[in-house]
């Protein structure tokens, strides 16, 4: 197979040092900022995994940084792309046969940077990843949208090599995306008294994240996902495919309910290890989260139970594939504040469950548990502060043996209601970390 020519079409900057790849994509994610960093720390030579669903801005976000790298003045040519799902690769292809096609202009006393998307389509990427990062071949940013190489059993465990994971755009992202220049997440929000109701509606999938067209938004991610996220990924394992999606749409349309492999079998007329099955392939596309839950006994934490909460990861699908979209706001404010709460366990380290006291009783959202303490968190879309919510927090607070209680909601009440924190929803989305100060 003839690479060079493919390489050299992925490198503008190699023919043109003024070429920028990301130009009109100005506004940087949060993770880019540290990816840059790492790519820049020459005392430190840790190799970056980036993992993602498809669309959330992966590819975006390499460019970028090839962007900012060039405009500090590394040699055009030490910086390498490329993209290993490249429909025009028909062979098996390793990442040391990409990095041997060397520019003519490589300038060896300079440091070069690799950054290669869906690294896992490549050949022996793992053992080529670990070897190289530990030969210091070069700075290595790599990508793919398979969550399995995040878990304890993935191939770079015991490498050099930090792993993150990107989601959709946080509220605070989103605002500034539509912010002014020097404008604060909390100033743009006060300016477009309309910005919450959008990011709920279109979700944080970036390219859509300016879009005027709800309608036209929910179509594209439909499509987005079942062509690109279940047929191109799922394919491959020898599935039955069209099943596997029937799960999907299921799952998201009941976003934030128990999952009965059973159950969920007899919907798409799967048997129940086929169903288990294809929820571990659809959690890999990192398009569904899984919430398990905490037990009541203290010297235990997160228990990992075989009948799981699942939730669209993104709050956007859960409009896009609902049959009644206006009637799943309790769904959206769940998710989107599951989303956040990932986020801060994975930045702050802790844990993210939900309580399920004994018969199903005395359920309650979300625990986490950071720092030795468990915080109680339940939600509701309602402006209203109805009692039996509160009754639920306090009574999972008594379980838990711990006084630090929230009830987010959608209304604007502020305040401490019998031990219980009242916050409202964008109270939460424009500091998340809030919960986890003592007192907050």
């Amino acid at each position: 197979m003839q690479l060079n020519p493919i390489v050299a079409e992925k490198n503008p900057w190699w023919r043109d040092p003024a070429a920028r790849a990301a130009r009109h994509f100005p506004h940087r994610r949060v993770l880019q900022r540290r990816v840059r960093a790492q790519v820049e720390n020459l005392e430190d030579a840790r190799g970056v995994l980036l993992v993602g669903p498809r669309k959330v801005g992966k590819t975006v976000l390499l460019r970028q940084t090839i962007d900012d790298l060039l405009d500090q003045g590394w040699p055009p040519h030490n910086l390498t792309y490329f993209d290993f799902s490249d429909d025009r690769i028909v062979a098996d292809l390793s990442p040391r046969a990409v990095v041997e096609s060397l520019p003519p202009a490589y300038d060896p006393e300079h440091p070069r940077a690799l950054f290669f998307d869906e690294i896992r389509d490549s050949t022996g990427w793992d053992a080529w990843l670990k070897q190289a990062v530990d030969d210091r071949l070069a700075r290595i940013v790599a990508t793919d949208s398979a969550a399995s190489l995040l878990r304890g059993e993935s191939r770079t465990s015991g490498t050099r090599v930090d792993e993150l994971h990107l989601e959709g755009l946080s509220f605070e992202e989103f605002l500034s995306l539509h912010g002014a220049a020097d404008e604060t997440a909390e100033q743009t929000f006060r300016r477009l008294p309309n910005a919450l109701e959008r990011y709920l509606l279109l979700g944080g999938f970036p390219e859509h994240s300016l879009s005027e067209n709800v309608r036209l938004v929910r179509e594209r991610l439909r499509r987005d996902v079942v062509e690109s996220a279940i047929l191109r990924d799922l394919l491959p394992f020898g599935i039955d495919v069209d099943a596997a999606r029937r799960l999907f749409i299921y799952l998201v349309q009941a976003s934030g309910s128990i999952f009965v492999a059973r159950r969920r079998g007899e919907e798409i007329q799967a048997d129940e290890r086929s169903v288990k099955q294809y929820l571990g392939l659809l959690e890999d596309t990192m398009l569904l989260a899984s919430l398990h839950s905490f037990t009541a006994r203290p010297a235990v934490a997160l228990r990992r139970s075989a009948h799981p909460k699942i939730y669209a990861a993104d709050h956007g699908l859960i409009g896009s594939f609902s049959l009644a979209p206006e009637e799943a706001r309790s769904q959206l404010f769940e998710a989107v504040v599951f989303r956040h709460l990932r986020e801060i366990a994975r930045t702050r380290g802790g844990e993210v469950g939900f309580l399920r006291g004994k018969d199903g009783k005395n359920e309650v959202d979300f625990v986490v548990a950071s720092g030795g303490r468990r915080i109680v968190i339940e939600v509701t879309h309602s402006a209203r502060i109805r009692a039996e919510k509160l009754d639920t927090v306090r009574t999972a607070g008594q379980i838990l043996r711990t006084h630090d209680l929230f009830l987010i909601h959608g209304g604007l009440d502020t305040g401490v209601n019998d031990g219980v924190r009242l916050m409202p929803l964008p109270a939460f989305l424009l500091d998340p970390a809030r919960i986890l100060q003592e007192g907050s």
